[in-house]
């Protein structure tokens, strides 16, 4: 197995949202290297869930304690911002903070689009019986 062109597939499945497929070839390299700082800190990139992804940052630190990346992103997981959950873009977490952040905009925005909906049907109620 050459380690570094399996992490470069991997880390082309993550890039292409193949999570599953990434994790089965990180798993590979894992199994014959526990020890592979790169393959931990891609691992933390396509976890399942925020605390595996605490535990592959955790992982990278205890190879590497100087590994300024790992240390920022697992003080980022730990740190809520704002007062919402914190996590990676695009996961569950991060959609739906941005949701919560963003409510008043998008029940204003329905309610005006809902409002001009209400104002056509009254109109043409009018002109059909007219």
């Amino acid at each position: 197995m050459d380690i570094d062109q399996e992490l470069s597939l991997a880390s082309q499945y993550q890039q292409i949202g193949k999570n599953y497929e990434a994790r089965t070839i990180l798993r590979n390299i894992l199994a014959v290297d526990r020890r592979n700082e790169q393959a931990w800190l891609l691992f933390s990139e396509v976890a399942e869930k925020p605390a595996h992804e605490i535990q592959c940052l955790q992982t990278v630190l205890k190879i590497n304690p100087a590994n300024a990346y790992a240390a920022q992103k697992l003080q980022q997981l730990r740190t809520p911002s704002d007062g919402f959950t914190a996590g990676r873009a695009g996961s569950p977490d991060a959609r739906s903070g941005w949701a919560r952040k963003n409510l008043l905009w998008i029940v204003l925005a329905c309610t005006s689009f809902c409002g001009l909906c209400v104002i056509a049907v009254l109109l043409i109620v009018k002109g059909i019986s007219s």
